[in-house]
């Protein structure tokens, strides 16, 4: 982690402090969609299984699964 990635990892809570350090390191890519989701809805888990912005690249994979084929 560079060290403005450090410095937002630190302020984020503590049960999303693995999973956004998994997804900065390249360990995890639904990691980091979901950390990405969260950071864009300030956190809330609820908003981000809530969220109704559609033509975001990343909806389809907010909660974490590959998204299901129409």
């Amino acid at each position: 982690m560079n060290k403005k990635q450090s410095k937002y990892h630190d302020k984020l809570n503590a049960i999303y402090q693995a999973g956004y350090r998994k997804g900065i390191e390249g360990k995890s890519r639904a990691k980091a969609i979901r950390s990405k989701c969260l950071d864009c809805m300030c956190c809330q888990q609820t908003e981000v299984r809530e969220c109704v912005i559609q033509e975001c690249p990343l909806w389809a994979y907010r909660m974490g699964g590959p998204p299901e084929i129409v």
